[in-house]
């Protein structure tokens, strides 16, 4: 019985070479867009949201 910790080098290639086959086989282009999309809009968010709280805490320093 082999241990978690000592799988063949084979097997392991074998287990994520499945798993991203898996993967990628059931990813569709409509998903890898949406998810960019979603993903530039997270990020558009973000950095506005931190300049207005930057504008706000350094505007209530000066005074």
């Amino acid at each position: 019985m082999m241990s978690p910790g000592n799988i063949e080098r084979g097997r392991q290639a074998g287990f994520v070479g499945g798993t991203l086959t898996g993967i990628f086989t059931n990813i569709s282009l409509a998903d890898v867009m949406g998810t960019i999309v979603l993903s530039a809009i997270g990020a558009a968010v973000s950095f506005l949201v931190s300049l207005l709280l930057k504008r706000l805490l350094n505007g209530r320093k000066r005074k």
